[in-house]
């Protein structure tokens, strides 16, 4: 430090902060360790006004906190912040490029289409991207293609599962953002890459490519951009076919093309994502309102254990802790480390089911 300045240090045992503020439910934590900080200062520096902030302080104690943590059990054996690899302004720009391309090949003309025309023409494009997709995907081999594809949509899963749990949570205190709008933005931003993500996976267990091409974040990067345009014609392509809402297309000079819907669809959509995060984080709607089954649940699962038996030869319950074995095999596994992704014989995951049948 400088001369002349003072140095202060803050001493406390971060395991007992964080417990604490685990289980606070008031201010009382936060504001006592304020004061205590206050209190020190003003031994160096007085200051006249500090009883009447220690007052105003001392009021606050009984509101809810504004800074609380929590703990939750991990639903799988996944490593967090692993980067879902989501595509940039630049991929969309480079698909949009490539569609308009298309378009010209398709002898799409500049201008604007009507109802009619545009299911017609809208289809045949549609068309054309599917098979600009099954080209680009047939370049890459498929085994050492699976893990990088499941270690991406488990990282998006993951990462809308830490964010929108941290959202649920702070309804146990007082935040300075909106949660709906924040809940909102996560989940449609989840929903609209979860669907391109699997396309891509279902597409490559499709075709099964022999490609010699490595798929790296690049690459990846813009398939997922292109699928997000072809499942855009996709939905305009239904919206015609089944009468939604009104949809037209345009083309302009440079055979970019763009899908018009109602004005206020948009606005719409909003709303409507909005009042489902409201649902989701319990801010509207009565509980007691919700319809539940006087079946109990241990009766429907032996119904349904023996139907399973019956057609499959195992039951639904057996398939349920396999899967948990599955989902949680970085964990239950000795041999292995918690990894974005997992490979093992079946006879390795045999040993491990009975391990744990028998545990």
């Amino acid at each position: 430090m400088k001369p002349g300045l003072y140095g202060i240090r803050l001493v406390f045992d971060d395991r007992k902060l964080a417990g604490a503020l685990i289980s606070v439910k008031d201010r009382s934590l936060e504001i006592g360790l304020l004061l205590e900080a206050l209190m020190q200062l003003d031994e160096i520096e007085p200051d006249t006004n500090m009883a009447l902030i220690k007052n105003a302080l001392e009021k606050q104690k009984v509101g809810k906190p504004r800074f609380k943590m929590f703990e939750g059990r991990k639903e799988a054996s996944f490593p967090e912040f692993i980067d879902p690899h989501e595509p940039e302004l630049t991929h969309f720009k480079k698909a949009k490029k490539r569609i308009s391309e298309l378009a010209r090949e398709y002898n799409l003309i500049e201008g604007d289409y009507d109802l009619d025309d545009t299911k017609t023409k809208l289809n045949a494009l549609r068309e054309a991207v599917v098979k600009e997709v099954n080209s680009e995907v047939e370049k890459y081999d498929f085994k050492s293609s699976l893990p990088y594809l499941l270690s991406r949509i488990d990282s998006l899963t993951d990462r809308y599962k830490r964010n929108t749990i941290t959202v649920k949570y702070s309804l146990e205190h007082e935040t300075d953002y909106n949660r709906e709008e924040s809940y909102a933005k996560e989940h449609s931003t989840y929903i609209n890459l979860y669907k391109n993500y699997r396309y891509l996976i279902e597409k490559f267990v499709q075709l099964q490519p022999w490609g010699q091409t490595n798929l790296n974040k690049e690459k990846f990067q813009y398939l997922i951009a292109l699928i997000d345009w072809l499942l855009v014609f996709y939905s305009a392509s239904d919206s015609l076919h089944y009468g939604i809402h009104p949809v037209g297309m345009t083309v302009n000079e440079d055979f970019l093309v763009e899908v018009k819907y109602e004005d206020n669809i948009r606005n719409q959509e909003e709303e409507f994502i909005r009042d489902e995060a409201k649902v989701r984080l319990g801010l509207i709607g009565n509980p007691e309102d919700r319809v539940s089954s006087p079946r109990q649940l241990d009766h429907f699962l032996d119904a349904m254990g023996e139907c399973f038996k019956k057609d499959l030869g195992f039951s639904f319950r057996s398939m349920i802790n396999v899967l948990q074995v599955m989902a949680n095999w970085g964990e239950l596994n000795p041999s292995t480390d918690i990894n974005s992704y997992y490979s093992a014989t079946a006879k390795e995951i045999e040993e491990i089911c009975l391990t744990m049948l028998f545990a």
